[in-house]
C-alpha cells in the first residue's frame, strides 16, 4: 500500500476516534492529493502533533478544498469536543454588502494567471490570515486575553495549470477587530490562532510597525504579507513558482488591498 493510502487510512481512523462525521472518500483523497504540497509548506507536524493535531490537519485540508474549486457543498467536519478548529465561512454576502466586500480583493487581472474559485466568504471566528495559522486550542494551548476578529472575509485563487513545482495558489484575507490588540497579538503570535510553518523576515525596504512578512520554513516560494489598516488588516498568502517572485507578488497584492481597505466602510468596527 502506498504512502497516500497509508496516510488516508490513518487520518480516517483519527477522525473516527475523534467522533467526527464520515468524510466522503473522494473528498479525503482530493484533500490528501492537494495537501502534499500544503503539508510541506505549512509543516503541520511541527505544531499539530498527536491525534488532535492530525485531526486538525485533515480539517484544514478539507477547508482548503472549496477555495481551490472543489465545490461549495464540501465543508469541514466539526472539531472534536473542546477543540477549536478553523470554521467553515458563511456563503458569499449579497447586495450592497457583497459589492463592498468584493471590492476589497484584487481584480482577477491583477493576479497574473491565478483565477478565483468562487466569491468572497465571510464570517466571524476565523483566522486573520487564511493558510498559515492554526486555531485549535488543544494544539496551540490557552490564549488568555486573546482577541478574536469580529469579522473576516476570504477568497482563494489558483493557477489553472499545475506546474512541475506543484500548484500555484493564493489566499486573501480581510480581518477586523474591535481594537488594536488584535493586530498586536497577530504580530506577537499570542492570539487565538498561531503561525505554523512560517517564520518572520524583514519587510522589503525596512520593517514597519504596520507590516508583517513571513516565509515558509521549508518552502521559500511560500510568502505571507500582512498589513494593518487601523483596527483592520489585509493579508496575502501566496505560492508562486517559475520566474514569478512570490515576495514581490505578495507585497504588491497586499498593498493593493490595503489601499482599497482604507477607502472602504467594511467591516465598520473599532475606533
Amino acid at each position: 500500500m502506498d504512502g497516500h493510502h497509508d496516510t488516508g487510512g490513518a487520518l480516517r481512523a483519527v477522525l473516527d476516534r475523534a467522533g467526527t462525521p464520515s468524510v466522503p472518500e473522494g473528498l479525503l483523497d482530493e484533500a490528501l492529493a492537494r495537501g502534499g504540497r500544503l503539508r510541506r509548506r505549512r509543516m503541520m507536524a511541527r505544531g499539530a502533533a498527536g491525534t488532535l493535531g492530525a485531526a486538525a490537519l485533515v480539517a484544514g485540508l478539507v477547508v482548503t478544498v472549496p477555495a481551490l474549486g472543489a465545490g461549495p457543498d464540501r465543508t469541514a467536519p466539526p472539531a472534536a469536543s473542546g477543540a477549536r478548529s478553523t470554521p467553515t465561512p458563511s456563503a458569499s454576502p449579497s447586495g450592497g454588502e457583497g459589492a463592498a466586500v468584493q471590492a476589497l480583493f484584487p481584480d482577477e487581472d491583477d493576479l497574473r494567471g491565478l483565477r478565483y474559485r468562487g466569491g468572497p466568504m465571510t464570517g466571524p471566528d476565523q483566522p486573520a490570515v487564511l493558510g498559515p495559522q492554526i486555531c485549535d486550542s488543544t494544539v496551540v494551548g490557552p490564549a488568555r486575553g486573546a482577541v478574536d476578529p469580529v469579522d473576516v472575509a476570504t477568497m482563494g485563487a489558483v493557477l489553472p495549470e499545475v506546474t512541475e513545482e506543484g500548484v500555484d495558489d493564493a489566499s486573501f484575507t480581510v480581518a477586523a477587530w474591535t481594537d488594536s490588540r488584535g493586530w498586536q497579538q497577530l504580530v506577537a503570535d499570542t492570539g487565538p490562532c498561531r503561525w505554523i510553518g512560517v517564520e518572520q523576515v524583514p519587510w522589503p525596504g525596512g520593517d514597519r510597525p504596520d507590516r508583517l512578512l513571513l516565509v515558509g520554513r521549508d518552502d521559500p516560494r511560500w510568502v505571507v504579507a500582512v498589513r494593518r489598516v487601523g483596527t483592520r488588516s489585509v493579508a496575502v498568502s501566496i505560492h508562486r513558482s517559475g520566474t514569478t517572485d512570490p515576495t514581490v507578488e505578495a507585497v504588491r497584492l497586499v498593498g493593493l488591498m490595503a489601499t482599497r481597505l482604507e477607502d472602504s466602510p467594511w467591516p465598520a468596527v473599532g475606533p
